[in-house]
Formats: structure tokens, sequence, C-alpha cells
């Protein structure tokens, strides 16, 4: 119920794309990281905040969040709704890389079959060894 509210409520809800005073994230990026995938499904129907939405502080992106926690599901529902999986943070790092650092092969896969970079998602050593699952 609290985190309801955050997300739809409360003062945070109001300033969708302002970053929480607590936790510095915005709620967008903060659904995507912890996994909520019906409050991430909802806010992108409403449009709430555009898919490219990215912190201020790291440049990251919803996709970057939930791909960096292994959340399939949500990394799902932002793909097709036309989230970029080649969009870079401010470490230079791809969503699919994210995936890749933590280990979360299957999300890895998933995020790279969805580049429009033609092998660049998997362009580094690290890649494309955990998509062949080494």
């Amino acid at each position: 119920e609290g985190m309801l509210y955050y997300f739809f409520v409360g003062e945070d809800a109001t300033n969708r794309n302002t970053a929480c005073h607590r936790t510095g994230k915005t709620p967008f990026i903060r659904a995507c990281e912890e996994g909520l995938t019906d409050v991430v499904r909802w806010w992108v129907a409403a449009e709430w905040a555009p898919l490219t939405h990215a912190d201020a502080v790291d440049g990251r992106t919803g996709l970057h969040a939930a791909c960096d926690r292994g959340h399939l599901e949500v990394v799902r529902v932002l793909v097709e709704a036309g989230g970029s999986v080649d969009e870079c943070d401010a470490n230079g790092d791809s969503p699919v890389v994210c995936a890749c650092k933590q280990g979360h092969t299957e999300v890895a896969t998933f995020a790279a079959q969805h580049s429009t970079l033609a092998g660049a998602a998997v362009s580094s050593d690290r890649v494309r060894e955990c998509l062949e699952g080494g």
C-alpha cells in the first residue's frame, strides 16, 4: 500500500519526472528498478514519463534500471512500448551491458534481440560471453 501511494498519490507522484528528495530517483525509474511490472505498465500506458526519460545523475533509463536488477517482465513492457536497448548511460553502458554485468543472461539475451544496432549491443567480449552462457 505504501508503494502505491508513492507512485500514484504522494508528493513524488505529482512531480512525476522530478527526482525524489529522499532517493534521488524519479518514481518511474524507481518502479523499473523495483520490478513493479504493473506500475510500470500503467505508467507507460498513461504516458506519464517518456521511455527515454533518464536519471539526471547517471543517465540511466528505466530499461537500464530493470536490466541491471534482472526484471525481465519490466524489460518486456518497456521494449514492447518502444524503449531503446541501445541507449547508453553516462558510463557508456547499454541496458544489455548492465544486464550482463549483473549476470542476468536471460534479460541480456532478450534485450540484445531487440537491438537496432546490428551487433553493437554484443560488441564487447564480456557481453558475447554472457550471451553465450559463459
